[in-house]
């Protein structure tokens, strides 16, 4: 069985898509360095799939639909979270370690 079965190569192909875009956006309006921080974007873009993905796991290896039902009709908390939980640590480090 799959993973994800809504999710589509392109939605997550277009989901890095635009993580670049708005760092262009930044580096842009910020004088930033275009390798750094696409780089990052990229980085970010991937891990806030899997992160997206792993979610998807977790509910289907307990067979929830939903996380929980803090938020009605949103799948829970960690359904909203679930893109952070990778790329926010991952993003802390390269800002200020890279």
């Amino acid at each position: 069985s799959s993973i994800s079965p809504n999710k589509t190569i392109e939605g997550s192909v277009s989901g890095v898509i635009g993580c670049i875009i708005i760092s262009l956006i930044f580096v842009y309006f910020f004088k930033l360095s275009i390798v750094n921080y696409v780089s990052i974007a990229i980085v970010i873009g991937v891990l806030a799939q899997l992160g997206d993905l792993h979610e998807s796991l977790m509910k289907r290896s307990f067979n929830a639909k939903d996380s929980s039902s803090l938020i009605p009709g949103h799948g829970g908390f960690y359904d909203r979270s679930d893109s952070y939980m990778l790329a926010a640590p991952v993003l802390f480090f390269m800002i200020n370690f890279l």
